[in-house]
């Protein structure tokens, strides 16, 4: 099936059930992962619609949780679906934050797309149109500079109980501790 014959299906048809959905749900922090609350969302969000839809051919990826997607590094679903494209016509995630926030990969992922679609339920860009690459470029963009901070003042706070001689729950990346009793660490 040809890329505009997928969009169309998708977008102007009811009769999705022609189309192989690969349904991806992510979720970032450790919390996250751990109370599922995000990535519940994400999955119910998309079967609903899949059943909305009266679709039987999809396959739900939800494995690289706690996995940020400022990298494709050791994100092992991702990577699947990209490593086979050919099985699916339709990329589904919720929001394309859930997919990707580095703008490298992402614009990596959309030349790699020949008859795949990537779609969103939030966003629902039709990127085979370049003003749609525009907004989307800019998102990626703007997200990952918003993980960037982020990881920025989740180290400052680290730095600062290192300082203060505070132990954290585990050592952070880089850190020795020496001898627990007086709190003697190494960097």
């Amino acid at each position: 099936m040809q890329i505009d014959e997928i969009w169309d299906l998708l977008l102007n048809s009811k009769d999705w059930n022609k189309l192989r959905f690969a349904l991806y749900c992510r979720v970032s922090s450790d919390d996250q992962k751990k109370y599922g609350v995000s990535m519940e969302i994400q999955e119910k969000r998309l079967i609903a619609l899949m059943e909305e839809m009266k679709v039987i051919h999809y396959k739900i990826f939800k494995g690289d949780e706690g996995k940020s997607a400022t990298s494709i590094k050791n994100r092992h679903n991702y990577n699947h679906i990209i490593n086979h494209l050919d099985d699916f016509d339709v990329i589904l995630a919720t929001k394309l934050n859930r997919w990707s926030r580095n703008p490298s990969d992402l614009l990596y992922c959309l030349q790699a797309l020949k008859s795949t679609v990537l779609y969103t339920l939030d966003e629902q860009y039709d990127y085979r149109e370049s003003t749609d690459w525009t907004p989307m470029m800019i998102i990626s963009v703007v997200d990952y500079a918003e993980t960037l901070r982020t990881s920025e003042r989740v180290q400052d706070v680290h730095i600062q109980r290192f300082k203060e001689g505070t132990l954290l729950s585990r050592a952070p990346l880089g850190l020795k501790i020496l001898n627990k009793e007086n709190k003697e660490r190494e960097i």
